[in-house]
Order: structure tokens, then sequence, then C-alpha cells
């Protein structure tokens, strides 16, 4: 399926997810026009605030006199929407980025907390996630996450410090993300996640206190019983939605996530990682 075009009817009752993502993505490239709405989260769901973004933007983009809060797949509705992703982009700058506004600084606060279940350490914390994730400069959220990855004996963790952000996506190497890609994922490849120093090396430790470095470290969903980390950053699964929905919905062109590389897009700001 083009990754921005509908098989199905998108309305109040759908259920095709797969359909429902690319009207919330589209929904979401065009916010300027239905401001003062707030964006989507991209999650393959038709609740009350989807349906009236519908609404709005028949109203006032389509100029619907009655809207009718549904996406017909050659109808007006959609081919207005797609009127953002076919647009070409300047070359100084992608239409509604907000890049230019702000660096977004995200912090892992990890108390010196070992969580349970890391092979290798000896643990003092009763949780597989054990820091405080705190979002600001132009996006704001409060999270919980992890600097550990499950096996401190084969991997590593990332040294404290400040690190640059890039957007991009987490593997899938040889494959290039198209629009259908920007949304939540956890276990398609590539999915889209934060890139920790555009993936080059940086200073990181094992269970043994060797002084070694990890390279490819993104911020990633984890999961319920394990990180599914080498030696990146997770999130838990219950907050990842919610977690990478910000900058899916601050960043909706994919150029923005593919400037740098085919899965490397824009730096954005910086994560500390402290005690």
């Amino acid at each position: 399926m083009a990754e921005d075009t509908i098989r199905e009817v998108v309305k109040a009752g759908s259920r095709n997810e797969a359909d429902i993502k690319v009207v919330q993505r589209l929904l979401n490239a065009n916010l300027s026009k239905i401001t003062p709405l707030s964006s989507l989260i991209v999650d393959g769901k038709i609740g009350d605030k989807t349906i009236n973004a519908i609404l709005e933007f028949q109203k006032r983009v389509v100029g619907m006199s009655e809207p009718d809060g549904r996406v017909d797949p050659s109808g007006k509705t959609i081919a207005a929407l797609r009127n953002v992703s076919h647009a070409a982009p300047s070359i100084n700058q992608s239409p509604q980025s907000f890049s230019s506004l702000t660096e977004v600084s995200i912090v892992f606060k990890h108390y010196n907390r070992i969580p349970k279940n890391t092979k290798g350490m000896k643990s003092n914390f009763d949780s597989i996630y054990e820091s405080d994730v705190s979002i600001s400069g132009g996006l704001s959220g409060s999270f919980k996450g992890s600097v550990w990855p499950d096996d401190m004996v084969s991997h590593k963790r990332i040294a404290d410090g400040v690190y640059p952000v890039h957007i991009g996506f987490h593997q899938g190497s040889g494959i290039t993300p198209t629009l259908a890609h920007l949304v939540v994922e956890t276990r398609k490849k590539p999915r889209a996640a934060l890139l920790v120093n555009c993936r080059n090396p940086i200073s990181a430790t094992n269970s043994k206190k060797e002084k070694l470095t990890a390279a490819g470290v993104n911020i990633h969903n984890g999961w319920n019983t394990e990180r599914g980390s080498e030696a990146c950053l997770t999130i838990p699964p219950g907050e990842w939605s919610a977690f990478i929905s910000l900058f899916l919905n601050a960043y909706p062109n994919l150029s923005d996530w593919t400037k740098v590389g085919d899965r490397t897009g824009i730096k954005i700001g910086t994560v500390e990682i402290k005690p």
C-alpha cells in the first residue's frame, strides 16, 4: 500500500489500524491548518480526538458545509490530506519542521540504581526500569526508562555524560524508510527511534569496569521482562507510544528523519545520563 493511501473508509468504529495510522499521520502533517487542535498519537485507534480532527479538517480545508467525519479511499478529504506529503520540500527547510525552534533536552536520571535481572551486576533496585526520564525544550514529558543492558557481561552501558541526539530509525539496515514507517512501532524494522551520538562510538563500561566504547546506540522500546538492550537506552513498553509520539508529531516530515542518511535524521538536541 502506498504510504499515504488507504484501502478502507476511516470513520467512527473503523478497525483497520494501518489505514487509521495513515490518516492520523497525515492529519499531524496538516496540523497548522487546524490549530489550536493538538497533535494525534499515531496508534491506529479511531477515538474522539481523531474524529474531531477529521471534522475540523473537512470544515476548514476541504470546505464541507456538513463534515461527516469519514475519510474515503478516493474522496476529497484524503486528497486534501495528501497534498502536504506530495509537496516538494524546500532545499533549506522542511515544511512544518520543529527543528528550527529549539533544542530538546532528554535526561535519564538513574540514581546509581542497578535494576533487577541485570546479568553480571548486583541489583539494588526491584524493577527493570530504574531511571526517571524527563523531556524539556519545546517538548515535555516524564517517563520511566533504563540506561542498562540486560547483560553487563557480554554487553556494556554507556558512560554518564551529555550526548547529541538525532531522530532516525532503529534496525532495518538495507531497508529505505518511507512515510509509512513514521508510526509507533515496536517490532517491525526499521522503526522510528532516537539515535545517541548519531550512532558513533561513545564511552562505555561493562561488569568488569573496563573502559570500552559502544557504537550504534539508540533510545528505543523495551519489554516487560527484559529491556532488549545491548548498550542502548530503553523506555518501558507501556510508555513507548507516548514517548516516541512526541517526536513523531513534532517532526512529521520524512526528510527530517532521513536527512543525514537513509536511517539517520537531523540533530534535535541532547540526552544526558546522570546519577
